[in-house]
């Protein structure tokens, strides 16, 4: 009887660590996960961020050509000053 409780015992404390290991693994692949899933966010916002960037210098280079050469008419002129005062009160 003795002999069978010792080695019941020994079952439940086999039981209990493993039990605790598979909990300990699944609370760090949780963590790993988390921490995947935030350097996967960062990254996707800092390539946002940059290719806003790209579309605005894209813009801006694309603008310049065109207002290079048609800013003889007064038309144009009129409508880079328009554009231009627009860009200062949406600043404020």
């Amino acid at each position: 009887m003795v002999e069978r409780a010792e080695r019941r015992a020994g079952d439940v404390a086999r039981q209990l660590g493993a039990d605790g290991l598979i909990a300990k693994g699944h609370e760090e692949q949780e963590r790993l996960l988390e921490r995947a899933r935030r350097e996967i966010a960062d990254e996707r916002d800092k390539a946002i961020q940059a290719l806003r960037r790209e579309a605005v210098d894209l813009s801006i280079a694309a603008a310049s050509r065109l207002v290079e050469t048609n800013l003889d008419s007064e038309a144009n002129r009129r409508l880079v000053s328009d554009y231009l005062a627009t860009l200062k009160s949406e600043g404020n």
